[in-house]
């Protein structure tokens, strides 16, 4: 009867989890309603889990990660409308559950590794509110718990691709507060072990990606440091796998994500070097690879919005030559993604920081235009 209990609770995380998709791309009334059914899903989830922690002390594993799972997923509802300080009560709330059966247990792996996965998402909660304190607090909570799991068990690949994960999220705290050899240092520290993982099973896809995007991360460091060519090497090296894994299986769309964003580094970097040619060559690829997967899949917000700044990228290069005519010509292109960008925009939710340059690039994209190449 407890299993069944407990099938039936798995069930709803499943659809609800299906429904917070819905939420994330659906428009206008089906979103609301979305919304509306997920948390009462979850809240029937939440409630269900509690009656079972009441009756067994939330001392079985499955049953106490129904309820700290119910409180996540009502979290990241909260999170994606804007309510932050709700979602870290949600997200606290479940962190506190597994804390304490975690010091119950401390010798339980599972338990410790539940535990590190609740301190990252609370330190994704607080990086998204701009509290980096905070955050990067968490993130060395959930390192320290990973790095005493490696310890353990050194060869459990699992543990080991998480610890560099944590050194990732550390990363990007120091180099957010300006602590660019700190990020070096960590970054480096999960490349080592994206390297040795992608070695010790080099068919894998998921380590060949995370190797790219340690050596992504790197690059970005080395900018920082003012070691530009040093920056390029890593890009390169990232765009090689990501190469590779889209010819391995071309209609991945997170493949054709990772080769625009990889393109779109290197072009940065080249033309901050000095090299206006590579730079809009890299580009083009860029927008070239977003192209394909935004026809795969229908006009959206980030495809739209990556093709805006693809043509953006390589028109204030030429503008910046002298060459007003091809210029124009990408200004326009950029124009007309932007227009697409906004017709979508009207039936979701843009308030995304990733979004919120668009107005104001777009805005100097139609003064350019007016001013008719002056």
């Amino acid at each position: 009867a407890e299993f069944i209990e407990l099938s039936v609770a798995r069930e709803r995380h499943l659809a609800g989890a299906r429904l917070r998709r819905v939420w994330r791309v659906a428009a206008g009334l089906a979103v609301l309603a979305a919304v509306a059914a997920a948390f009462a899903g979850y809240a029937l989830d939440r409630k269900h889990a509690a009656e079972l922690a009441e009756n067994k002390a939330v001392s079985n594993f499955n049953t106490a990660v129904d309820l700290a799972d119910a409180q996540i997923h009502v979290a990241d509802l909260l999170d994606d409308q804007g309510k932050g300080g709700a979602a870290l009560a949600e997200y606290g709330a479940a962190l506190d559950m597994v804390k304490a059966l975690a010091a119950a247990e401390p010798g339980n792996p599972i338990w410790q590794h539940a535990l590190s996965l609740y301190h990252t998402r609370i330190g994704d909660s607080l990086k998204a509110a701009n509290n980096l304190t905070d955050a990067a607090a968490e993130y060395g909570a959930a390192w320290q718990i990973r790095s005493a799991l490696v310890k353990q068990e050194p060869d459990n690949p699992i543990w080991r691709r998480d610890l560099a994960v944590a050194e990732i999220k550390l990363g990007d705290m120091a180099l957010a507060k300006g602590d660019f050899d700190g990020a070096a240092q960590h970054y480096r520290n999960a490349l080592d072990m994206d390297e040795r993982l992608a070695r010790d099973d080099p068919h894998d896809a998921q380590w060949q990606r995370d190797l790219s995007a340690g050596q992504i991360k790197v690059g970005e460091a080395l900018w920082a440091l003012g070691d530009l060519p040093g920056a390029i090497a890593q890009y390169q090296s990232a765009l090689a796998i990501r190469e590779r894994l889209h010819t391995l299986e071309p209609d991945n769309p997170a493949w054709q994500n990772d080769r625009f964003v990889a393109h779109l580094r290197l072009g940065d970097a080249l033309a901050e070097n000095g090299d206006a040619d590579a730079a809009i060559a890299e580009y083009r690829a860029a927008l070239a690879s977003r192209s394909m997967s935004s026809t795969a899949t229908g006009p959206n917000l980030a495809g739209e919005r990556d093709v805006l700044l693809g043509h953006i990228k390589i028109a204030d290069l030429l503008w910046q030559r002298g060459n007003r005519p091809e210029a124009t010509e990408e200004y326009a292109a950029a124009e007309r993604a932007g227009v697409r960008l906004e017709a979508l925009a009207k039936t979701a939710d843009v308030n995304n920081p990733e979004f919120r340059w668009v107005p104001s690039e777009l805005k100097r994209v139609r003064d350019r235009l007016a001013s008719g190449g002056n």
